[in-house]
């Protein structure tokens, strides 16, 4: 009896997301027509629900008159309002049209006013509570998904889990709303919540083709890797929009891979990276002033009165940042910056005085170094921290730029196998931008990994350790402690314990990269090396650059 009642009482650290995801089992309404789904949300305990139900009911025109006194009951809503104004009116309803345009209005334009002042102050707490005065005002799902990005940025994940339910709840026609969703819980780890959601979807009769993309992805985790491939192939995924076909690759590439049938599965990976991609080829001419050595002519600067105290984290994507950064995040001393536009701010103001090539007025590159550093000091937190981290890998290109801006800057370099590297940014999807681009096909990637690698070693040697503290993926996940205390000492700080706990600091931070997944899972899961298994990729001309650099860091090949 002892035994039961404890298991009774055994603390669910999850409960609360679980009835979250319950929530929408409300969807199964929607087999019955969105006039009965939004007619019953009208009685839900939550405000923002009653209030899209309303705007939804006005907007399709089916709102019965046994709700209509609700209508102008709601109207105190901007959002309903609006929109119940124009329904009376189209209805000769001039009286309850008169009552709507009596009641007092909540002043929308001033909430949109005090949302950018807060979110110019980075007053995160400030935005979420205006997102949801907006969507009153306005009735526009954007201000949930708004809110629903910065509870990520504010608490992670678990944070932005109700406000995605809210949403998806609100609007369930949008197809965003349950690939956010799943992508929160599976970016977490949290395959057992996965696979609610699919049942729940499932039950619901709502969002097929997601729900069978993450099934596909259980089965994968689960050893079955032949039913997960099954499963995708029963997808017309010619008919998946760009989001789901993404994911419809990486689950088969995966699949492929747990089968060991890495050619099929390199295939997949080429078509992730075609989703959404631009038609011209990418090349290192494209972006060029964040990815060269930016040639302004600087004249010789005062030295920066920063240089011991704020650090800048570089090197490949791919290469262990992220988890070294999230390890240094957990030093209470210590705040990083995850790929903030710091640099980019800068490079901005040069932009607006002078093109490359040309001379730069001293006063405006001191006056672009101030604003590197206020970026950072502007969405500082911490207030026990007395060292500052700018982690952008790929700011290591722009070294010889940044020796004449930030004369002795202090660098973190993390390096990793090039061959592991290039690989494992080829196999990710990363959000579209000039840089990103350059890892749509392997060949490219490997011209870019030489190009940055040429930039940062044409101005620092792997000796250099006064000025470079040269951190090695495999030597970080093998021996952390030692790694990360030779890393502390490199930016003046001591070892402090909860160092260790860095995948509990990553699990309330908003997953920036695709490398969160494993960096919340510890170091369970060891130094991760798949080159081998894709050996014929690298004996082409272009993998011959990576095998030049793998020599350089003494790599085998």
């Amino acid at each position: 009896m002892q035994a039961q009642s404890e298991a009774r009482t055994t603390f669910d650290p999850l409960a609360g997301i679980r009835r979250e995801l319950e929530k929408l089992s409300a969807l199964s309404l929607c087999r019955q027509g969105l006039p009965v789904y939004y007619a019953a949300l009208l009685t839900d305990r939550e405000e923002l629900l009653r209030v899209a139900a309303m705007c939804a009911l006005l907007e399709l025109a089916v709102l019965k008159p046994d709700h209509w006194d609700l209508a102008v009951e709601m109207s105190r809503h901007d959002a309903v309002k609006i929109r119940a104004f124009k329904f009376f009116m189209a209805r000769y309803e001039y009286d309850l049209a008169a009552n709507v345009a009596e009641a007092p209005s909540a002043g929308g334009d001033a909430v949109r006013v005090e949302r950018m002042r807060a979110e110019h102050r980075r007053d995160l707490h400030a935005c979420l509570s205006h997102d949801r005065k907006l969507f009153l005002a306005a009735g526009s799902v954007e201000h949930l998904y708004d809110a629903q990005r910065t509870a990520d940025v504010v608490g992670g994940w678990r944070d932005a889990i109700p406000w995605a339910v809210t949403t998806i709840l609100a609007q369930p026609a949008d197809p965003r709303g349950p690939y956010l969703l799943f992508g929160y819980l599976f970016d977490a780890n949290q395959i057992e919540l996965v696979e609610q959601l699919c049942d729940t979807f499932q039950s619901a009769g709502v969002y097929p083709r997601e729900t069978t993309i993450f099934r596909a992805f259980i089965l994968m985790r689960k050893g079955r890797a032949k039913d997960a491939i099954k499963t995708l192939d029963a997808l017309p995924w010619r008919d998946l929009n760009n989001n789901l076909k993404s994911l419809f690759f990486r689950a088969k590439a995966q699949s492929h891979e747990a089968l060991e049938q890495y050619r099929p599965a390199y295939q997949n990976y080429v078509q992730l990276n075609d989703v959404g991609a631009p038609t011209e080829s990418a090349n290192l001419t494209v972006g060029k002033r964040f990815l060269d050595n930016l040639e302004y002519e600087i004249p010789e600067l005062p030295p920066d009165d920063r240089r011991t105290s704020h650090f800048m984290m570089v090197g490949f994507p791919r290469s262990g940042t992220t988890l070294l950064e999230n390890a240094l995040a957990a030093h209470p001393q210590i705040e990083t910056f995850e790929e903030i536009p710091s640099f980019a701010r800068a490079v901005n103001l040069i932009d607006r005085f002078a093109k490359p090539g040309e001379n730069v007025p001293a006063n405006v590159a001191l006056s672009a170094r101030r604003r590197y550093y206020e970026e950072m000091d502007r969405r500082a937190q911490k207030a026990s921290a007395r060292v500052f981290v700018d982690k952008l890998p790929l700011n290591a290109s722009a070294i010889k730029f940044l020796e004449k801006l930030l004369p002795g800057k202090r660098y973190v370099f993390s390096i990793r196998h090039p061959y592991d590297v290039v690989l494992s940014c080829f196999r990710q999807h990363f959000a579209r931008n000039k840089a990103m681009d350059n890892f749509r096909r392997f060949p490219e990637a490997c011209r870019f990994y030489d190009f940055v690698m040429s930039q940062w070693f044409d101005v620092f040697s792997l000796e250099e350790r006064d000025r470079v503290c040269y951190v090695r993926y495999e030597e970080l996940v093998g021996d952390f402690k030692s790694t990360t205390s030779r890393v502390l000492d490199f930016l003046g700080t001591a070892w402090d314990e909860r160092v260790l706990d860095f995948a509990t600091l990553a699990e309330r931070r908003s997953a920036n990269t695709p490398s969160y997944q494993k960096v919340r899972g510890g170091l369970s899961l060891g130094v991760q090396s798949s080159w081998r298994n894709y050996e014929f990729l690298f004996k082409g001309e272009e993998a011959a650059l990576l095998g030049r650099w793998a020599k350089h860091f003494g790599y085998s090949t």
